[in-house]
């Protein structure tokens, strides 16, 4: 049994390839600028963000240490009461076994 012959797709020249590949690269270099010019706009995006971002920082580290000195405060104040309610136990303490 005789097979029938395939037919081979003929190929292209070198010179309808070549152009082909530079419309690609072309467009690639296209692409290239268009990404360049968005990561320079992003650029000053990004900076303005750590700006602000840094602004914050600086409120919330003065907040902090605002907050650090109440607590300062408080653990003071705490202590004095602690120890001027002792006092008034023992002074009570002294009183109920006569020993004032």
């Amino acid at each position: 049994m005789a097979m029938p012959v395939r037919k081979m797709p003929e190929e292209k020249s070198v010179e309808e390839r070549l152009a082909r590949v530079e419309t690609h690269l072309e467009h690639l270099g296209a692409d290239v600028s268009d990404s360049k010019t968005e990561l320079r706009r992003l650029a000053g995006k990004i900076d303005h963000l750590e700006e602000k971002l840094m602004a914050r920082m600086s409120a919330v580290e003065n907040s902090a240490v605002a907050l650090s000195l109440r607590i300062e405060r408080f653990k003071l104040w705490a202590v004095m009461f602690y120890i001027g309610g002792m006092g008034g136990l023992l002074f009570v303490l002294a009183r109920g076994f006569k020993w004032l």
